[in-house]
């Protein structure tokens, strides 16, 4: 069908996404907040009319406060059955509040106006706290999630990991409402809502979003995501689904709804095995007789729904009774550290693995072996992720590596005592150990290549160990705030350190978090127990890649930081969410992740789309991964992937609004890809964009033609809204 631009013209166009089948979905139960009484309520309530309607408002107070409704108490709800739960809010004022699904069991939270969303100071970590001044449509927004009634789940108190969950769908479901304290959540004007609904979701064939990839000769990008705190939920015993294959099943089911198209799962977590059989190599690797199968069965589900594959791997050596990484080959500079400990986190102490270790490479190959190579003919394998934890693949200053230092570089032999008191010796060292980083993750691409897992393998590597993102050294313990308005919070009551978000960009302060050493104190060493990434060193390395921190707007801001982490194989980012972790008292085990509302929610990807372009974009949940404002994630998704993973370039002087980004890729058959970003925070009306020459038009993401014959053309876009066309010249 070809649409004139006549319609893109109008402002009347409804240029918002849907969801068609969204609005045809039965309706299980309301509860219409402002008559019908919670049935717990921590803090203090109060009915208030809201943009002309009555809402149920959570007062904000010096304490965390929370309040609960039950859903589905008439015994008609179905274990293993989807739903979508939604619950509409107004967006008047600054507002930021967590919804608990405890049916689902998973926690997410949502922040309107000028709220940090997660909380100022957590108890663990600091947040990288932020403020960005999004406008208040005032109107009634739905927050929408998709999930599948478990078989068990918890009331009020959520147990960690294992636990007590009591309840089952004879008993309905808690939705619970919180929110922080009001120092943790200095702009909240209180969690405000009108209605909670339940609805059943359709058969999985009707929610799966079909993606337009580009065709199959051009390489694909990938979505994928991985849970940190999710894993209660299958080792339970009982477990929360009496088959714990299909709390999987139900992630691969919940991608093809998002629009995400790569699976992965942590096979180690901080070491140790998260459920895979060893084979032969049982005495190398612990694992549980319970769940060994668990991998294997969940490739063997993953054949029915088309998804490719990277695992995830907190390697630090092999964990067991002849374990390497239990040997603990690696060792501090320092000679007076206990156990050769390099930080004061005992528990990450137990196992690593040194990387100039010859060693090491048979042993990761392994785990390889036995998690990939196994299943080579199975799935579609990208390649394999790596995330060491802190300690986990430390510089290592062993007497062994000392010498294959030595050796390597002609050196007569060196002492610890050297290295601490030669600077110049110690930087030629990191150098020369930087180098065997590299050597070793390009001897994992070859292995896979080697055993025919893929044609074109891509190892991706984190050096980041946080939850929250790396924070700049100099600011570890401040607690500092970047905000779009430092007038609005500079007259706010209490200490609250504000800074500029454009200076603070144009500063190039996240990319130097990324790049300086983690700070340390004492004689500890967590500069060399989480040694950075060096980006520069794989600008001109294929099928490896290391990644690039996102999160808040501050991350996504600079072409330069993006700039300096691409290599050969692209760009790959991890959205580092703060967990929050424990930073809510009173609902047991808390960890919440928690996003910018409607549309907003996608504000990072698509600001990263116009200053990085990145192939791969990858999610660090804090526990079991969803999203909300539905129509927005799956748009972006499906714009995203129905890129190449080609090399992109910016579309100089498309358009006259600076807020508009334009990047073009060419290709040799298949036409000239357009990203079209608009990174700004309001809609945008009759966008005129000029193409490089006259054209016809093609929207990517639908294959459908939308301009004839044009040079010129006029979009619509929502706001942080991308957009991708493709243009095939005409005479």
């Amino acid at each position: 069908m070809i649409l004139g631009i006549n319609v893109y013209a109008q402002k009347t166009y409804n240029h918002h996404p849907q969801i068609p089948f969204m609005n045809d979905l039965v309706l299980v139960e309301e509860i219409t907040c402002s008559s019908a009484e919670p049935v717990v309520v921590n803090g203090v309530t109060e009915v208030k009319t809201i943009l002309g309607k009555s809402c149920r408002v959570l007062r904000p107070s010096s304490e965390a406060s929370w309040l609960a409704y039950r859903l589905g108490t008439d015994g008609n709800l179905e274990p293993g059955k989807a739903y979508f739960l939604e619950i509409e809010y107004p967006d008047d004022v600054d507002r930021s509040f967590i919804i608990h699904n405890r049916g689902g069991e998973y926690n997410r939270g949502l922040q309107t106006g000028k709220t940090l969303g997660d909380s100022y100071h957590p108890p663990y970590v600091p947040s990288n706290a932020e403020s960005i001044s999004l406008p208040h449509s005032n109107q009634y927004k739905k927050w929408q999630t998709l999930f599948w009634l478990h078989d068990r789940y918890a009331g009020i108190e959520l147990p960690r990991n294992s636990g007590n969950r009591p309840e089952g769908p004879a008993d309905g479901f808690l939705v619970i409402v919180s929110q922080f304290d009001s120092y943790n959540a200095p702009m909240n004007n209180g969690a405000a809502v009108t209605a909670i609904r339940l609805y059943e979701a359709p058969d999985f064939e009707t929610m799966k979003m079909d993606i337009h990839y580009p065709p199959d000769h051009l390489p694909h990008r990938h979505l994928f995501f991985r849970e940190e705190m999710a894993d209660g939920v299958v080792n339970n015993d009982p477990p929360a689904l009496k088959n714990p294959i299909d709390w999987y099943e139900h992630k691969a089911q919940l991608m093809h709804f998002l629009g995400m198209n790569t699976f992965s799962k942590d096979l180690l977590e901080f070491g140790h095995n998260q459920g895979w059989d060893p084979g032969s190599y049982i005495e190398l690797v612990n694992t549980s007789p319970s769940s060994k199968d668990r991998w294997g069965k969940t490739i063997e589900m993953l054949k029915n729904y088309e998804l490719d594959v990277i695992p995830y791997y907190e390697y630090a050596g092999t964990i067991g009774p002849k374990g390497l990484g239990s040997e603990k080959r690696a060792r501090p500079l320092g000679d007076s550290l206990e156990n050769n400990n390099y930080t004061h986190i005992s528990w990450t102490e137990k196992a690593n693995a040194d990387i100039t270790d010859p060693d090491t490479y048979s042993d990761l190959k392994k785990v390889l072996e036995r998690t990939i190579v196994e299943y080579k003919d199975e799935v579609n394998f990208v390649g394999a992720w790596f995330r060491p934890r802190p300690s986990a693949n430390p510089v290592s200053f062993s007497d062994a590596a000392l010498q294959r230092f030595s050796t390597e570089t002609n050196h007569e032999p060196v002492s610890r005592e050297e290295l601490r008191m030669n600077s110049g010796l110690y930087d030629e060292y990191l150098k020369w150990w930087l180098g065997k980083r590299k050597d070793f993750l390009l001897a994992m691409r070859d292995y896979l290549k080697e055993v025919e897992v893929n044609d074109d393998p891509v190892i991706l590597y984190t050096t980041d160990a946080s939850e929250s993102g790396k924070t700049h050294p100099d600011w570890s313990q401040n607690h500092n705030i970047i905000v779009d308005d430092v007038a609005a919070w500079e007259k706010l009551p209490g200490d609250y350190p504000v800074f500029s978000l454009k200076e603070i960009i144009e500063s190039q302060h996240h990319l130097q978090a990324q790049l300086m050493p983690v700070k340390s104190w004492g004689n500890w060493e967590w500069n060399h127990s989480i040694p950075p990434p060096d980006p520069d060193n794989y600008k001109n390395t294929k099928g490896v890649v290391m990644t690039y921190t996102f999160n808040k707007a501050y991350t996504v801001g600079s072409k330069t930081a993006f700039d300096n982490f691409r290599s050969e194989s692209g760009l790959a980012i991890i959205r580092h969410y703060c967990l929050n972790e424990n930073a809510m008292k009173g609902l047991g085990y808390f960890v919440s992740d928690i996003e910018w509302h409607d549309c907003y929610t996608m504000l990072g990807e698509a600001r990263a789309m116009a200053n990085g372009d990145p192939w791969f974009i990858g999610y660090l949940a804090s526990s079991a991964f969803n999203r909300a404002s539905l129509p927005y994630v799956r748009d972006f998704n499906a714009n995203f992937l129905a890129l190449p993973a080609l090399t992109s370039e910016l579309l100089e002087n498309a358009t006259k609004d600076e807020e508009i980004v334009v990047r073009k890729i060419e290709t040799e058959a298949s036409g000239t890809y357009l990203a079209v970003v608009n990174t700004g925070l309001i809609d945008k009306f009759g966008v005129k964009i000029s193409l490089p020459y006259k054209c016809d038009v093609v929207e990517a993401k639908t294959g459908k033609m939308i301009f004839t014959g044009v040079s010129k053309i006029e979009l619509d876009m929502y706001p942080v809204q991308l957009k991708s066309l493709i243009i095939f010249p005409i005479s």
